[in-house]
């Protein structure tokens, strides 16, 4: 208690919100949110389909369906750029 004291923390607005999120041969119907203030991370075992993920979010890999929020507005993420 004293090292590490309990902190209250509310996390801030919706920034990042994914849903729907699927590539036919790498992963499925993904959904998670990234509120202000958050820190996320993915992890899995090799295989898991971490890195494809992560591809298609930054634009390397086009997904099959599925939408990204950024602030709120839908974007479709098409070069790493």
């Amino acid at each position: 208690d004293q090292i590490f004291p309990a902190r209250r923390h509310d996390p801030g607005a919706e920034v990042l919100t994914v849903a729907g999120y699927s590539h036919p041969t790498e992963f499925a119907d993904l959904a998670f949110t990234l509120r202000q203030g958050e820190i996320l991370g993915f992890y899995g075992l090799v295989g898991a389909g971490r890195s494809e993920v992560m591809q298609a979010l930054f634009g390397i890999t086009r997904p099959s369906k599925g939408v990204v929020r950024l602030d709120g507005r839908v974007r479709v993420i098409r070069s790493t750029a």
